[in-house]
């Protein structure tokens, strides 16, 4: 069962401590997940389920560890930031010892899975097997022609148009100056 693993004594040790904090069950568990037991002090939980762990007997840089919710889809995008910095020794405190103050523009973190096969986001190139065009069948065409969105004469009617419109507001705008320069002048010039 242990063949190839590079178990040893002092492997065994961590590995009877283990069961001994956290039973017979959660030692198999750990060991067909990780294919290794550390023994350590639970540090915190975070939102998604991951367990973090702290073995101080262990080597230096090699102390902090994470055990993941779900080890089968499991990946960096999968730790939080806070852990994340907790874990590379950028903040000696867990989260839950001093959580850290999120700015408010600050995203809700949410991790990628790991494979996105048989889900609504993956990708099908066209004539996928698995995709349906839109005329409904299974193999649409291998390639297809580039068309631009749009086209240099559409662009230049479009500017035309604006010029135009702009041109007939600031004709629309000078005749209003024009006529209240006039009615201002006439007035003055009955006053006097």
């Amino acid at each position: 069962m242990f063949r190839g693993w590079g178990w040893n004594v002092t492997t065994f040790k961590n590995a009877m401590k283990f069961t001994k904090q956290h039973g017979l069950r959660a030692a198999i568990n750990r060991i067909k997940v990780m294919h290794e037991i550390y023994p350590g002090e639970l540090k915190g939980t975070d939102q998604f389920g991951n367990k973090y762990y702290e073995n101080l007997d262990a080597v230096a840089g090699k102390t902090r560890f994470i055990v993941f919710f779900n080890p089968y889809d499991s990946g960096g995008s999968h730790v939080p930031a806070e852990w994340h910095s907790w874990l590379h020794y950028t903040h000696e405190k867990t989260p839950v010892e001093a959580p850290l103050i999120n700015p408010r523009y600050k995203l809700e973190h949410t991790p990628l899975p790991l494979s996105n096969v048989g889900t609504e986001p993956c990708y099908l190139p066209k004539g996928h097997l698995y995709r349906h065009g839109e005329s409904g069948k299974l193999y649409g065409p291998r390639h297809s022609t580039w068309e631009p969105g749009f086209s240099i004469e559409g662009e230049l009617a479009k500017e035309a148009k604006e010029l135009e419109e702009l041109a007939h507001l600031e004709s629309s705008y000078l005749t209003a100056q024009n006529n209240n320069n006039n009615t201002n002048h006439e007035q003055k010039s009955i006053h006097h």
